[in-house]
């Protein structure tokens, strides 16, 4: 048996004492809240572009009204320095330590967003967003090196669930938000109630969140041998230097293969949605802000199903697998719709579906890490996704501009979810 399956198996490792017994305490649970609130305003910044590259006010602002190239690079330029930045972080995350890397960078999202208010410049814009995507690269591996110290494996898809909830709540609650926001008092006011909502996470960051269990002032005994009994035999590292021994496991690159091809689908769709449902379907603002936000009430209800039943039966490919397949059925029906409402349906279903599988992976990858190695692990998993992805709503741009239309770009994604799918399939078979 190689290296490869003996330590990517969550079914495989726990030492047994405690393994099913309910702790005294939950202070682990101060990281599901920090988790969320991250994901919540990383979100909000990230994807707030969408929306004002539909209103003529910000793109006359920036002198690109009409040219969605240039568009749809305001969210590559984000998303390609988020890719690259993640091959670094990792390092940075075991030196500085998780709980300052947040706390400094909820503050300096919040100062760009501040700089975004005050500049009409698109080169500024550009260089905020890129900043952007080099210090929300941290957000990821953070959570996961957390996750990693402060829950047992069996714990770890609700744990993760968390903070992909947040991001959909995000979407759900803020892309709304954010169209109201605009289309009432303009686009640098939107800037500057993002700026007040990345303030708030910090102070749960400074109350709730700890490098390591022995730190945390109000952690039991009972729950502290509750969680070291449920990880996994193959933790046994806690050696501060950076471990790269992941690149040399397959699950590790199956697992960045379904994440770059289902992240071009996810950025490439929510950058266009408001520009698709508001041009080619013809919906009202007010109804674009609404149907915006349909896709993310199915996601979440999703993570709230789904993410039980992984941890349930101590498996996540067997629900990663059917949901890629499931992809390319519904970018298909996406591309072929002529129905608005059924169009916003098959939407749904697909962004539920990628939420799913992605959610999925986190844990797997954690599973089959070190705990000097899974920051870093995350890190090149993200990067090799986001530089791929990055392209996609450019891309998309690119195509709208010459045909005239969004459809012709699904074709696309239909393509990149059969690879998605395919690289589940050994994954499956070993039921990681």
């Amino acid at each position: 048996m190689s290296q490869d399956a003996t330590t990517s198996s969550p079914q495989m490792g726990l030492t047994g004492q405690g393994a099913g017994e309910k702790p005294r305490g939950n202070v682990r649970y101060g990281i599901w809240l920090i988790s969320f609130l991250t994901f919540f305003v990383a979100y909000l910044d990230r994807a707030n572009v969408s929306v004002l590259i539909a209103d003529r006010h910000y793109t006359q602002a920036l002198g690109i009204t009409g040219d969605k190239s240039l568009q749809g690079l305001l969210m590559t330029a984000f998303l390609l320095s988020y890719g690259l930045a993640s091959f670094f972080i990792g390092p940075i995350i075991d030196r500085i330590g998780p709980r300052k890397v947040l706390i400094y960078n909820l503050i300096f999202w919040a100062a760009l967003m501040v700089a975004m208010a005050s500049s009409a410049s698109l080169y500024i814009h550009l260089a905020c967003r890129s900043l952007l995507g080099l210090t929300e690269a941290m957000a990821a591996p953070v959570c996961s090196k957390l996750i990693h110290t402060w829950f047992p494996s069996r714990e770890r898809s609700k744990a993760n669930g968390a903070w992909f909830v947040g991001l959909q709540l995000s979407l759900l609650v803020g892309i709304p938000l954010v169209t109201l926001v605009v289309a009432s008092f303009g686009w640098r006011i939107s800037f500057i109630s993002l700026a007040v909502l990345n303030v708030i996470p910090v102070f749960a960051c400074v109350a709730l969140v700890y490098d390591t269990i022995a730190q945390h002032p109000r952690v039991s005994k009972e729950e502290m041998e509750y969680i070291e009994s449920g990880k996994v035999r193959q933790e046994h590292s806690h050696a501060a230097v950076t471990s790269y021994r992941f690149l040399f496991k397959r699950v590790f690159w199956l697992a960045a293969i379904v994440y770059g091809m289902n992240l071009a689908g996810f950025w490439g769709l929510l950058s266009w949605l408001p520009t698709y449902l508001r041009i080619t379907h013809g919906f009202s603002w007010g109804l674009t802000g609404s149907l915006s936000a349909v896709p993310y009430v199915i996601n979440t209800a999703c993570l709230l199903v789904f993410t039980p039943l992984m941890d349930k039966y101590n498996s996540r490919a067997a629900f990663t697998s059917p949901a890629c397949a499931l992809l390319v059925v519904l970018m298909l029906l996406i591309s072929i719709t002529g129905n608005p409402i059924m169009a916003v349906v098959f939407i749904a279903g697909y962004m539920g579906c990628i939420t799913v599988a992605n959610c999925s992976l986190f844990p797997i990858l954690q599973n089959a890490t070190d705990s000097n190695e899974v920051a870093t692990a995350v890190g090149f998993f993200t990067g090799i996704a986001y530089v791929f992805s990055s392209a996609f709503p450019y891309i998309m741009g690119a195509i709208y501009k010459r045909t005239g239309t969004l459809t012709a770009s699904f074709y696309l994604f239909v393509a990149i979810g059969i690879v998605s799918f395919l690289a589940t399939v050994p994954m499956y078979k070993r039921r990681l």
